[in-house]
């Protein structure tokens, strides 16, 4: 009888293997050692201010952060030595870090999307600023990107070589969770739509200077101080989740879930007006101090009806930029609005300027309801796609 034979190819390929990835830490530590120390080198290589300057012509700040990265890059220095003296040190590091992201089938994805998130915000952050593309407002924050500039560079290069790294040794692993399964494709999805939204509120926040070059968009904007009443916004969240939950909790309730979602929508769109300030007043004047209240004011100074709008629209309207591109019956539900709350309110029809501020009241009461029912509508479609089964999760989003 013949005992178990081992698989020599098998056998060499995994020693094989080990060994390329104990070359890949070898080299990572050693490039971001020399990283690091062009880093350091490039903090130093400008002197301070003579006002600031307390040692060497150097800042405060600039030597305590110098220092701190200089002690990065000794750790990563000696690393690396004890890397190339002592090969089962790095076997070891590649066991451990091979053990901890294969734990689970979840981790080595989530643990590769994060230094690429990581990577790709400190990127774009480094651009804005070292484009100049942000001007007056975040004065010291761009000071300090500014000045220390090659450290966070080098910062944001780790992560960068990480993922590198990741990729390289699960290339595999990875392309079997994040493009071959649904649940991978969602996870990918949620990627980028985090990142995404991420630069988003960096371009906002840092009021980036292209934002201004989007013709027409209207994206000018006043920086806020923070008051009392920005206390609303933890209690809208708060509300939010509550609900969220409550609905979650009771999926086959269809019907109060609906009425949830859309009494949900309404909240948040008043919550928004008392975190204002000044509640549906604020709703009101934030409407009709933009350019989208047009439509409104020329449905005051029509003198026709409904009908004759719609007939005579491409004679009266077609030449309007932005109603000429607009289909009758965007300016007919204006004028329908107006019809309605005249027959309330017959006055409103004698005064052009009269009849925009009584319309703009009731619209700041009646439009957040009417916007909200935008979820019946989406909850039909996925009601009728999902075949029952969690048919509010789009209208709750």
């Amino acid at each position: 009888m013949r005992g178990p034979v081992s698989n020599p190819i098998k056998r060499f390929q995994l020693g094989d293997g080990r060994t390329r990835r104990s070359v890949s830490i070898q080299a990572l530590l050693a490039l971001t050692t020399v990283e690091g120390l062009l880093a350091v080198g490039a903090i130093f290589e400008t002197q301070s201010m003579d006002r600031n300057a307390i040692l060497l012509g150097y800042s405060l700040a600039r030597i305590l952060v110098g220092l701190s990265f200089l002690v990065l890059v000794i750790v990563f220095a000696g690393g690396t030595l004890r890397a190339l003296l002592k090969p089962q040190w790095t076997n070891w590091i590649v066991e451990r870090l091979d053990a901890a992201v294969t734990l689970n089938e979840r981790r080595l994805p989530t643990c590769f999307l994060a230094l690429l998130y990581m990577f790709i915000v400190g990127a774009y952050v480094l651009l804005v600023f070292r484009g100049a593309y942000v001007s007056a407002p975040a004065v010291l924050l761009r000071a300090a990107v500014q000045r220390f500039f090659s450290g966070t560079v080098w910062i944001v290069l780790m992560l960068l070589q990480l993922s590198a790294v990741l990729a390289s040794w699960y290339a595999s692993d990875l392309r079997q969770a994040l493009f071959r399964s649904g649940r991978g494709r969602l996870r990918l999805a949620l990627f980028l739509v985090l990142t995404a939204f991420t630069v988003q509120w960096i371009t906002l926040a840092l009021r980036v200077d292209w934002l201004y070059e989007i013709q027409g968009w209207f994206w000018h904007y006043a920086a806020k101080q923070v008051r009392p009443s920005h206390g609303y916004l933890v209690l809208i969240v708060l509300v939010a989740l509550a609900v969220a939950g409550a609905i979650l909790r009771r999926p086959t309730r269809h019907a109060s879930n609906l009425v949830f979602c859309i009494g949900l929508a309404v909240f948040l769109q008043a919550g928004f007006g008392f975190a204002q300030g000044q509640g549906f007043e604020s709703m009101r004047l934030k409407y009709v101090n933009t350019p989208l209240s047009d439509e409104m004011r020329l449905a005051c100074e029509f003198e026709g009806g409904v009908l004759g709008s719609v007939r005579d629209y491409e004679a009266s309207r077609g030449r309007n930029f932005w109603l000429g591109t607009k289909p009758p019956g965007f300016f007919a539900f204006y004028l329908a609005f107006r019809a309605l709350v005249a027959a309330i309110r017959p006055e409103i029809l004698v005064y052009s300027s009269s009849c925009f501020d009584v319309l703009s009241r009731v619209a700041a009461f009646v439009m957040p309801l009417l916007a909200s029912l935008v979820v019946v509508p989406i909850y039909g479609v996925e009601r009728l796609l999902s075949r029952d089964e969690g048919v509010q999760v789009s209208g709750l989003l």
